[in-house]
């Protein structure tokens, strides 16, 4: 009788076990890597320099985008340890609005300033590797703006 309780409670832990594992998941973990903070137009934050303004940001758990006004040797400052470089030709910066976006697709987002900003007179270093992770760092000298963008995987 006791080697029957034992085959049957065993499988019984392992199957709550399994059920309260994918519950955990599904309600706890899962939301917190899709959940976005975001923000427009703010004066600061604590990850940007103080003479930085005019803030926009969006984040998750595996991105990071954001814009900001300031002077070119701020951003320059504040970038020390990216290679920026000068823009030699017109680049696509992708911009907050894109992490807050669901329905528009990457094709609608490459051609529309609501997502991407096009910088042609700054300054700008990016990485990407084949996983997707990576960044795009830039400034805007007529505007003098700084995007960033980056993504862990």
């Amino acid at each position: 009788m006791a080697k029957t309780r034992t085959n049957f409670i065993v499988p019984m832990l392992v199957a709550i076990l399994g059920v309260a594992s994918v519950y955990v998941l599904s309600a706890v973990v899962l939301p917190a890597l899709t959940k976005v903070e975001s923000a427009v137009n703010v004066p600061t934050v604590e990850w940007l320099p103080p003479t930085a303004s005019n803030i926009s940001f969006a984040r998750n758990y595996n991105n990071r985008y954001f814009e900001f006004d300031i002077s070119e040797g701020n951003f320059v400052e504040w970038a020390k340890s990216y290679s920026l470089n000068e823009i030699a030709t017109p680049m696509q910066i992708p911009r907050y609005t894109q992490l807050l976006e669901s329905d528009a697709t990457t094709l609608d987002m490459n051609n529309d300033p609501r997502y991407t900003a096009v910088v042609s007179d700054g300054l700008a270093d990016s990485r990407t590797a084949k996983s997707g992770r990576g960044y795009i760092i830039a400034f805007d000298r007529n505007q003098n703006r700084g995007y960033f963008k980056s993504a862990s995987r």
